[in-house]
């Protein structure tokens, strides 16, 4: 039963996850947000998109008191 294709697949796929998990959760970390947040601003800013600009900030606050509020 152990070497059966599906069994090997269902294992690797097991051991993949947690690594998967963990980079995502630290995307949600504020010395990747930050960066990011203030680059996709600048580039927001020289296209002259205020409207967006606010918007994106508001749900860049917006997920961080979510992600605070649930943890």
């Amino acid at each position: 039963m152990t070497g059966d294709p599906l069994v090997k697949f269902d294992v690797a796929v097991f051991q993949l996850l947690p690594g998967v998990m963990i980079g995502f959760t630290e995307l949600s970390d504020t010395t990747v947000v930050v960066p990011v947040t203030i680059a996709v601003l600048l580039w927001l800013a020289w296209r002259c998109a205020w409207g967006t600009s606010a918007y994106f900030l508001a749900a860049v606050a917006a997920g961080s008191a979510f992600n605070a509020i649930t943890k």
